[in-house]
């Protein structure tokens, strides 16, 4: 897909006012002014990001009866099980509270569900089965339940009380739990709208541990730390793809700093296997290498692989855990390659399906674990919501994933009269359709597709952060950018541009990538710069032509040394303006 340059054009005086405030590097300024940032107090949050800024949960709505309920539940020594859902978030969320339940002395077991046998969250059928190590007298949720009506009823029935924490949007009618703790509840503080699954977790945990503080719990024993809670916070924040601001960025950044201390023997395990440095560990580490191997788990073969990896201490168990990961990792890739290229091949055939505003697409062989991580990759390279199912015994279960600007819950929710069920949030979301219903589906989304956007355009759009020539690159500047991380969802890495670039010399790595050399010629001397450019479309490049590039700056680490380096987001002949945006 094309992209259209924009460039961002912030008030040079403000850039200088907020580094001479604040002490930072006048580039990284310019940055936070473009991301709206200029007043010193909020920069300085930004930049350094402590726990004690994080806003109060306390006033959520539903944590103070969720708290009482979980504490007489622990002192009476009843049954409580954690229910969470099967991705990386939930699997994260459900370790937490496990974790620091099992700490206080509460009677406590966890169970994550089949994603293929089971599906999504709680329903009527574990219900009726009980597949538990024991009855649960209080079900406590983790990432899931906002959409459980029916089961929850039962568990009444059963006389099973259910608390509900969960991220996930709700429907008018919220679910008959005796306590829900959701950001999106009327009322809910501004501040925790963004929050994850394990976010929610981790908020509920203030509340408890306060509690008991206040209730004198903690003469016996040291009262938790939390602090060492927050790689699992980040885990699955940064994995969900919640919006990296606030008290997520807060969260985030402390639990980067948790991992790397390796105080959990099962995350060392899976670091090694996947070739995370923990020292250097960063948001691009767990979304592109520990995440998947993660979420492998729940795709290929059962989530609770994930959970046991995380609480395991032995190290050869872990280990060998580790390693069923990274084996389950590379049977996900193949199967998701083999969607992709049916995908493809379906594109193909029927071309006008580009034309559209969405893309919907079902096949009876496709694997259901993969079809969130493949729906994404087509949002990516075509920039419109899509829709992958598939089908069986007549019900089509799907991912949806969605661009930035359309709300994708609120899309199916429009669909809802050709839907059995469906829940998430705005950029992702799952549903189940018979199938006999797909073809309408497609139809009717991409008619809620069409009003509730402008028209998809063959454009992508790239803001750029500033003109930065190559000879102006230092080490000082990229460490300046360091202060900036974790970049995400919500606080996206820095892209800057360069005019006048010559390709030296270039070659092909790992089949789709291009690793080259380039620089200006006015300034060949000084202007070296080694850059990576991951799955380039079809360009025409040459050693004679000057062209003008928009990238990103990195470390480059091989080989025990660092070198600066460029990550090519973009490269176009020099004969086309950047847009003003």
């Amino acid at each position: 897909m094309r992209k259209s340059w924009h460039m961002i054009h912030p008030d040079p005086q403000h850039v200088q006012r907020l580094a001479d405030q604040t002490g930072c590097h006048p580039l990284v300024a310019r940055i936070l002014v473009n991301r709206n940032i200029s007043e010193t107090r909020e920069a300085k949050k930004f930049l350094y990001p402590r726990v004690t800024d994080l806003p109060s949960p306390l006033g959520m709505k539903g944590m103070d009866v969720a708290t009482q309920r979980l504490i007489r539940a622990i002192r009476q020594k009843e049954n409580i099980l954690v229910f969470g859902d099967y991705d990386v978030d939930g699997v994260t969320a459900t370790a937490l509270l496990e974790e620091f339940l099992s700490y206080a002395g509460a009677r406590v077991f966890s169970y994550t569900p089949h994603r293929r046998k089971e599906g999504y969250s709680l329903n009527r059928e574990q219900l009726r089965r009980m597949p538990f190590p024991r009855k649960p007298d209080l079900i406590l949720t983790a990432d899931c339940g906002a959409t459980s009506h029916d089961a929850i009823r039962d568990a009444q029935k059963a006389g099973i009380d259910v608390i509900v924490t969960d991220h996930h949007m709700l429907e008018r009618e919220v679910p008959p739990a005796i306590a829900i703790v959701n950001p999106h509840l009327e009322d809910a503080p501004s501040e925790m709208s963004g929050l994850s699954g394990v976010g929610v977790a981790f908020c509920l945990l203030i509340s408890l541990r306060k509690t008991l503080r206040e209730q004198g719990f903690w003469g016996h024993q040291p009262e938790p730390n939390l602090r060492d809670y927050c790689d699992l916070v980040a885990l699955g924040t940064i994995a969900d793809m919640v919006p990296l601001l606030g008290a997520n960025r807060i969260l985030a950044r402390v639990g980067l700093d948790v991992l790397k201390s390796g105080r959990r023997p099962g995350l060392s395990a899976l670091m090694s296997v996947s070739g995370v440095v923990p020292e250097r560990i960063d948001a691009e580490d767990i979304s592109f290498r520990l995440a998947p191997r993660l979420n492998a788990a729940g795709r290929m073969a059962h989530s609770r692989l994930s959970v046991r990896l995380i609480q395991e201490t032995d190290p050869v168990k872990t280990r060998r855990l580790a390693e069923l990961l990274e084996r389950l990792n590379r049977k996900r890739r193949a199967a998701e390659q083999r969607t992709l290229d049916q995908v493809a091949s379906m594109l193909t055939d029927t071309p006008e399906l580009l034309r559209s505003n969405s893309l919907v697409l079902a096949h009876p062989e496709w694997l259901e674990g993969v079809l969130g991580i493949a729906a994404s990759r087509l949002v990516n390279q075509y920039g419109r919501p899509a829709i992958l199912i598939t089908t069986r015994d007549g019900i089509g279960k799907g991912s949806a994933r969605s661009v930035s600007g359309f709300d994708i819950h609120q899309g199916l929710h429009d669909c809802r009269p050709l839907l059995e069920s469906f829940g998430g949030h705005r950029m992702a979301a799952g549903l189940q359709v018979k199938a006999e219903n797909i073809e309408a589906l497609q139809d009717l989304f991409e008619q809620v597709v069409a009003r509730h956007t402008r028209s998809i355009h063959a454009e992508k759009r790239l803001p750029i952060d500033g003109d930065l020539a190559l000879n102006q690159i230092s080490p000082e500047m990229i460490d300046a950018l360091e202060l900036l991380k974790p970049f995400g969802a919500g606080n996206p890495e820095p892209v800057f541009s360069a005019r006048r670039v010559a390709v030296q010399s270039f070659q092909v790595v790992g089949q789709r990538h291009l690793r080259m050399t380039v620089a200006h010629p006015s300034s060949m001397s000084h202007s070296i710069m080694s850059g990576i450019w991951f799955n380039p479309p079809a360009l025409s490049i040459s050693r004679e032509r000057l062209f003008k590039i928009a990238f990103r700056l990195q470390w480059n680490r091989w080989n025990g040394k660092k070198t600066p380096q460029i990550v090519i987001e973009d490269m176009v002949p020099d004969t086309t303006g950047c847009a003003d945006g």
